[in-house]
């Protein structure tokens, strides 16, 4: 019984620890679960940074290149959805052999 004892304390760091884990997943799930503020639709600069590329770059494959990108006119604003501008990355895909 003198060894149960003595083990308690660790156990009792253990569960606390545990605790803190599972307390920071709950935090990263509702995270998740939450509505992102990008979720909806991009403008110009968004649509860009999503693509990872300049607003110079971005306007160039709106309006000059043969292959456009899929926009919706709002109010005088163009706005774009995150799967339109993947679909659009993906017409770019290359393959490469290895």
């Amino acid at each position: 019984m003198l060894e149960t004892l003595s083990a308690a304390p660790a156990i009792m760091a253990l569960l606390e620890e545990q605790a803190r884990q599972l307390a920071a997943l709950r935090a990263d799930l509702q995270r998740l679960d939450a509505p992102r503020e990008n979720d909806g639709y991009l403008d110009a600069k968004g649509a860009a940074k999503h693509l990872g590329m300049s607003a110079t770059t971005f306007d160039k494959y709106r309006y000059q290149s043969r292959v456009k990108i899929k926009g919706y006119k709002v109010g005088g604003k163009t706005l774009y959805q995150r799967k339109d501008l993947d679909s659009f990355v993906k017409l770019f895909e290359i393959n490469s052999a290895v």
